[in-house]
């Protein structure tokens, strides 16, 4: 709790989205997934992977990376519609990027394909309709 408590007014100080708070809180992150505490750390990596690929910017691999990785992370804690709207992000990114390579574009397509089916398994299994905004891009 100390670590959060001086996240928090590192975000205060200088800005929820500046950069040296981003770093701060990728490595909280990091922190709690590490001690197997995936439950907190799920709600903040949406924050910090939109806000890195804003910084960071539609060629950044790492930007990227860390909106598929907050993808699967809110697909494994039951939120699919959150998980379908960070994965088009990523896609919408690699689209408007000016140095990807197209075959990374119709990878990321056939992963899209590959999540889709995933959150259909998920809301079947639960006996629950598949939620229309993960249907949104």
């Amino acid at each position: 709790e100390h670590a959060r408590k001086a996240l928090e007014g590192l975000a205060t100080a200088l800005g929820e989205a500046h950069p040296s708070t981003l770093v701060s809180l990728n490595n909280f992150v990091v922190l709690l997934h590490a001690q197997g505490r995936q439950a907190d750390a799920a709600p903040l990596l949406p924050f910090l992977a939109e806000h890195e690929l804003a910084r960071l910017g539609p060629d950044h691999q790492g930007a990227l990376d860390l909106l598929n990785s907050a993808a699967k992370m809110q697909l494994a804690g039951g939120r699919p519609g959150e998980a379908a709207r960070l994965l088009g992000l990523g896609l919408q990114s690699l689209e408007a990027s000016s140095s990807r390579a197209r075959a990374d574009l119709w990878a990321a397509l056939e992963g899209l394909g590959s999540f889709l089916q995933k959150i259909t398994d998920h809301c079947s299994t639960n006996a629950r309709e598949l939620p229309t905004e993960a249907l949104v891009f």
